[in-house]
C-alpha cells in the first residue's frame, strides 16, 4: 500500500502463498480484498489501516478456483469474485459466507463489476462473451457479444480474438465498457445489450480499463506498454500516455478523478495527472 500523493510505501501485505491477481476496496475504505491463483486460490480480507489479515475466504477445490478478479457491491455488503473455472461466486465480506455461485461461462472469468444500483453484475470471460446477471433473482439477464452454441464459441475462441479481459460500468449505469485481446476497447448499452461502438487505437491486447467518477473518461492499458485516454461520450482519443517499458496490466482513477494510476510488467506503478 502506497501514499497517493507522496508515492511512499505505508506497508507491505503478506500471507498468500500464490500469484495476487486482483484487489478492491471496499466502498467505505474500510476493507482491502484481495484475490489469489493456483496454489492458494484464497480472497483474503484487510484492515488497511493496521495491515491485520481479518478473513480468509475459501471454497471448493483450489486446483480449479484460482481466483481473477474482485468487485465490491456499491453498499459493500457483497463481494464478488470470478474464477479459472469459469464461475462467479458471491461472498458475504462480514461473515465470510459463500452467498451464491453463477454459473454460464464456458472459459475462465476474468473480471467482474458492479452495476452502480448494485442490481446487475456484469462477468467478463475467457469464452469471448460478457454476462449480465441479475442480482435479485440470481438469473442471467443477457449474454453481449455471445454466441448461441459451442462451436460459435469455439470459432470466436479460435479466429477473432475476442476474449474478454476487463469489464467497467460507467457511473450512470447506462455504459459497459471491454476489452480483450482483439486490442480493441467495445462500449455497450447496458439497457439493450447492444453494441454502441468499438475504439481502435491500441497496436496489442488490451487487459484493463476503467471509468472515471464523473463518468468523461475512460483509459484503457495494454500491452503495447501506453494507455490511451478517451472521451467516453465523443469517443475521441485524447492522449496516449507512454512511460511504461513493458505491458501496463491495470488502471484505475483516484475517487476524485483527478488521478490516474497504471501498474506494469515493467515493475513499476505510475501516477498520472
Amino acid at each position: 500500500m502506497w501514499r497517493l500523493n507522496t508515492g511512499k510505501l505505508i506497508d507491505t501485505l503478506t500471507g498468500h502463498s500464490g500469484t495476487v491477481t486482483s484487489l478492491a476496496f471496499s466502498p467505505d475504505g474500510q476493507t482491502l480484498a484481495s484475490a489469489s491463483a493456483y496454489p492458494d486460490s484464497t480472497i483474503k480480507l484487510w484492515h488497511p489501516s493496521t495491515g491485520r489479515l481479518t478473513r480468509t475466504l475459501q471454497q471448493g477445490s483450489v486446483i480449479t478456483l484460482s481466483v481473477w478478479s474482485l468487485a465490491f457491491s456499491p453498499d459493500g455488503q457483497t463481494l464478488a469474485s470470478s474464477h479459472n473455472d469459469s464461475s462467479i461466486k458471491l461472498w458475504q465480506p462480514p461473515t465470510g459466507e459463500l452467498l451464491h455461485t453463477f454459473k454460464g461461462h464456458s472459459w475462465a472469468a476474468w473480471s467482474v463489476a458492479f452495476s452502480p444500483d448494485g442490481r446487475t453484475l456484469a462477468s467478463g470471460s475467457w469464452d469471448g462473451t460478457i454476462k449480465l446477471w441479475h442480482l435479485r433473482t440470481r438469473e442471467l439477464k443477457s449474454t453481449l457479444n455471445g454466441s448461441s452454441n459451442w462451436l460459435g464459441v469455439v470459432q470466436s475462441f479460435f479466429r477473432e480474438g475476442h476474449e474478454v479481459l476487463c469489464v467497467a460500468i460507467s457511473p450512470d449505469g447506462k455504459i459497459l465498457a471491454s476489452c480483450g485481446r482483439d486490442k480493441t476497447v467495445k462500449l455497450w448499452r447496458m439497457n439493450t445489450g447492444e453494441l454502441r461502438s468499438t475504439l481502435t487505437g491500441h497496436s496489442d491486447e488490451i487487459y484493463s480499463v476503467a471509468i472515471s467518477p464523473n463518468g468523461q473518461i475512460l483509459a484503457s492499458g495494454s500491452a503495447d506498454n501506453t494507455i490511451r485516454i478517451w472521451n467516453l461520450h465523443t469517443e475521441e482519443l485524447l492522449y496516449v500516455l507512454t512511460g511504461h517499458s513493458d505491458k501496463v496490466y491495470s488502471v484505475a482513477f483516484s475517487c476524485d478523478g483527478q488521478t490516474l494510476v497504471s501498474a506494469s510488467a515493467d515493475m513499476t506503478i505510475k501516477i498520472w495527472r
